[in-house]
């Protein structure tokens, strides 16, 4: 068991060592060795007007733009080179200067004259869960933001990259002296620049952007993280500065404040429409609110509960008649009655007459019951006789009120004088009538009746006096 320790420690090494190393992206470049000869400027060609070179130096090595080996010459060394930003492995060969034609050498890369090609990322953003609105975001990245793009890893994905030409146009200014002065002159220079797009699949795999790498890039960074793309107004500016919209203008103002400053004065307007509503019903004899109205009410509650009052709907009879009155006037009377007496507590008696008539059977009823409490009480305590009959004289009920005179010229006659209706009954009141002395307006009630000319227009009944005389209620 002993010797099986070891052995299982180099599998698994082993194992890791494969996992590693199929990570890995290996590219291949292939140099040749270049001379120079000595001195500086020499020329062997026998060039008289300069000296005869006299010895050789290596140079820098020139790339060969293929990555086919040569089968038939052996390099003279090879190198592994590891790139730790890229996962990039890059093994290199070098042959004497004479293995490659020169047309295989890549020449001398001018800055100016061939710009090195630009390689960039797409990369989509998706906006975080806690958005309004989820949406996406595809933007183009530039490899250099994570590390330098070598030559080698160029090769290796140009064939999955889709590429983007376009002319650069270079102007460099120079001088050149020329006799005793110096003469300036400018140069233009036109090269193509190439882009590159690729995938992050396209990368080598450990260097494929995670989710936690494109979370700090600039552009997720400060804009879709917040919601909002680039070149759109930051929803955190707005909201500082217009954090609520009405009728699409930008308001600071709460929304509870909108809702009262125009739930308010509405209540305020139906009041007055709830107002008239009442006092058309008033007018017409039937039940209604007095001084207020139940708009009023969600206003000021507590102010209004001790104004308002109810009136109690009249008979039938009474409706009718005063349903009639009231269609038959003109809308102007009836605004003008409304504004006088729709807001007030006071009842227009000279208008409707009585409150609440009461009728004749109604009112025996209350003279029977008067007049039994009075007897019961003078027969058990010797109590004044008339007892409730008593109570009833200052407070006497009109009988049945069987409407107005069928003309307008009829009058009543009374012991103490005569009115006369010239203008007809005022709504309700039987006793009522238009003057003409005091004008169209003015309203005269007439006089009592006696015991003797008992009317409906005038219900007062005959004073009596009550004796009592062996336990029996006698009328003199």
């Amino acid at each position: 068991m002993t010797r099986m320790r070891p052995f299982a420690r180099l599998v698994m090494i082993a194992g890791l060592s494969q996992i590693a190393a199929a990570t890995l992206w290996t590219a291949t470049e292939i140099y040749v060795e270049t001379q120079i000869f000595m001195p500086y400027g020499c020329d062997d060609s026998s060039v008289p007007t300069r000296p005869p070179c006299t010895g050789t130096r290596t140079g820098s090595p020139m790339l060969v733009t293929h990555t086919s080996l040569l089968p038939d010459i052996t390099p003279i060394s090879t190198t592994t080179a590891y790139s730790a930003s890229w996962d990039l492995e890059v093994v290199k060969y070098y042959y004497l200067n004479d293995a490659y034609p020169t047309s295989d050498l890549e020449t001398y890369v001018d800055p100016y004259g061939r710009p090195s090609p630009t390689w960039l990322l797409d990369v989509t953003f998706t906006a975080p869960t806690s958005c309004p609105t989820r949406f996406e975001y595809t933007t183009a990245v530039p490899l250099e933001y994570y590390a330098y793009v070598p030559s080698a890893l160029t090769r290796l994905m140009s064939s999955k990259a889709s590429v983007e030409t376009h002319v650069v146009t270079h102007t460099r200014e120079d001088y050149r002296y020329v006799g005793q002065t110096y003469s300036y002159y400018t140069t233009t220079s036109y090269a193509t620049q190439t882009t590159l797009h690729v995938k992050p699949t396209d990368l080598p795999p450990l260097r494929r952007p995670q989710a936690e790498d494109l979370g700090y890039h600039e552009v997720n960074y400060n804009y879709i993280r917040h919601c909002f793309l680039p070149g759109e107004e930051d929803p955190r500016v707005r909201a500082a500065n217009c954090p609520y919209t009405y009728a699409g203008k930008c308001s600071k103002t709460q929304p509870w404040l909108v809702a009262l400053a125009v739930l308010l004065p509405t209540i305020f307007l139906v009041g007055f429409v709830e107002n008239y509503f009442w006092f058309t019903r008033l007018m017409q004899g039937k039940g209604c609110f007095r001084c207020g109205t139940v708009a009023w009410c969600f206003l000021i509650y507590l102010f209004m509960v001790f104004l308002m009052t109810y009136e109690h709907k009249r008979s039938p009879e009474d409706q009718e008649r005063l349903r009639l009155l009231w269609k038959g006037m003109p809308l102007g009377m009836r605004l003008k009655l409304w504004l006088k007496w729709g807001f007030r507590q006071k009842y227009p008696e000279h208008l409707l007459g009585s409150r609440r008539p009461v009728s004749t059977h109604e009112g025996m009823e209350m003279r029977e019951g008067g007049n039994g409490g009075g007897g019961g009480g003078g027969a058990a305590g010797g109590g004044r006789a008339r007892g409730g009959a008593g109570d009833l004289d200052g407070d006497m009920l009109l009988p049945a009120y069987h409407g107005p005179p069928s003309t307008i010229g009829d009058a009543h006659s009374m012991e103490s004088g005569t009115t006369a209706a010239h203008q007809g009954p005022v709504l309700g009141n039987p006793n009522a009538v238009l003057g003409p002395v005091l004008g169209s307006g003015s309203v005269v009630i007439g006089p009592t009746m006696t015991s003797v000319h008992q009317t409906p227009a005038s219900p007062r009944r005959q004073e009596t006096d009550e004796r009592t005389e062996d336990g029996v209620i006698r009328a003199v």
